[in-house]
């Protein structure tokens, strides 16, 4: 694994691909729990979890996404929110570059393995809290995925035969109201809960526009009013998505992961999904380098 990590994203999306997938999923899940070094952080993994099986493949997951944030949107005098945060890895690769990160999983056995993570790394600067946030605050159902992919729990994703979880919410607004810090960035992968994450947010967001980065799952977010009700919630902002440069000079958000090195405006016909989608602030917007 450690020789895998090494590869460039393209070659080892190669190698990956070459390979008895599923074979070596089963070999890997036999692991269980195992700690290993990438970028000079200790993460610590369940490999019987899909989302432990990705980073250890990879390092760290969503490469291309946490480069643009690297690239356009860090400050190091603000602080990051990393919602839904799982294992951390978003909070653990971008940490350097803000100065404060909030890490929030409410997941109480997924949490266990963040804080581990928050832990072995003191020096990054995050810290984790075991709750979600959303528009109200008491407690909400969440629905924990008992399939072996932890990253598909959330309080949206109701499933026959699980019985949820009563776990507590809080509005992000409420949290974060006697942080010294401005907020700067946040990343929200909450399994279609992002509105109400928003919502409860929406005097912070009014106050220090940050960048805000999200999964976008669109039969989800359509259901509940699709990107015309993300706009009424973020108004001021654009709307960018990942996009790969092709040979011909032009700009097709529909490519390879480790292709997707820029950022372009986000415009209809939108696609199904977007694994990340960018919202910034319109005065922000002019100082990016797009490419359209």
């Amino acid at each position: 694994m450690r020789f895998l990590r090494r590869l460039p994203p393209g070659m080892r999306r190669i190698v990956l691909k070459r390979v008895d997938g599923e074979g070596l999923d089963r070999s890997l899940a036999k692991h269980g729990e195992i700690a290993y070094r990438h970028e000079g952080r200790l993460v610590h993994v369940d490999l019987r979890d899909r989302v432990g099986r990705q980073m250890v493949k990879h390092g760290f997951t969503e490469q291309p996404f946490i480069a643009l944030v690297r690239r356009h949107f860090t400050d190091a005098q603000g602080c990051f929110l990393d919602i839904g945060a799982n294992l951390g890895n978003y909070a653990l690769t971008l940490a350097p570059y803000f100065a404060k990160t909030l890490a929030f999983e409410p997941n109480p056995p997924v949490f266990a393995r963040l804080q581990r993570n928050v832990e072995a790394n003191p020096k990054l600067r995050i810290e984790a809290f075991n709750i979600g946030l959303s528009s109200t605050s008491g407690t909400r159902a969440f629905f924990p995925n008992t399939q072996g992919n932890s990253g598909a729990s959330g309080f949206e994703t109701r499933r026959e035969g699980i019985e949820p979880l009563k776990l507590e919410t809080l509005t992000g607004d409420e949290f974060v109201e006697n942080l010294e810090q401005r907020i700067a960035a946040i990343k929200i992968d909450v399994e279609g809960h992002e509105f109400e994450v928003i919502r409860g947010l929406s005097r912070t967001i009014a106050r220090d526009e940050p960048v805000i980065f999200m999964e976008w799952l669109g039969e989800t977010m359509e259901a509940k009013g699709g990107f015309e009700t993300l706009h009424d919630l973020l108004p001021g902002y654009t709307f960018l998505a990942p996009a790969a440069l092709s040979n011909d000079g032009r700009l097709k958000t529909a490519a390879p992961k480790h292709r997707l090195t820029e950022l372009t405006p986000l415009v209809a016909p939108y696609r199904r999904k977007y694994n990340m989608i960018y919202c910034v602030p319109d005065k922000q917007v002019g100082k990016l380098a797009l490419r359209r």
